[in-house]
């Protein structure tokens, strides 16, 4: 393990939860390997680095992503779906969804997360992102 980091948080200005620089932060430490430990302490964030050998270079998880198009995937509901991979598009079976590769590196970059903590605000299509993620097919037991 790398690198643990505590971030303080405030409020924005207006009072309506984080401000834009906090976002800005945010994305940049986690393109620099942090994530969310999933632990606030004294009132702050707890970032953990992950050493960069610890997991392998987007461009490789999404070539298992392309690979495993067209296979059955098994959401965490229950439900089964398929995809298909047109250029740096992912689109569902069900529903009909178009999803674009960098949603997934998004998301990528924060694993460990969990998954309550990916939605709508972070990522397009946050369950399919994070179903396929999560599957051994495409993480390969490394996260």
């Amino acid at each position: 393990m790398g690198r643990i980091i505590t971030l303080p948080l405030h409020p924005s200005p207006q009072g309506r939860g984080k401000s834009k620089g906090t976002d800005r932060l945010f994305r940049g430490l986690f393109r620099q390997g942090f994530h969310l430990s999933g632990q606030i302490k004294q009132g702050g964030i707890i970032l953990m680095q992950k050493k960069a050998k610890d997991y392998p270079k987007f461009k490789e998880v999404w070539g298992r992503i392309v690979a495993h198009a067209g296979e059955t995937f098994h959401a965490h509901d229950g439900h089964e779906f398929t995809y298909k991979i047109e250029g740096d598009n992912f689109q569902a079976s069900r529903p009909s969804q178009t999803i674009n590769k960098t949603n997934f590196e998004h998301a990528y970059e924060m694993i460990p997360i969990h998954k309550d903590k990916l939605n709508e605000k972070i990522v397009k299509g946050p369950a399919y992102v994070w179903e396929v993620l999560h599957d051994k097919r495409i993480s390969t037991g490394q996260w």
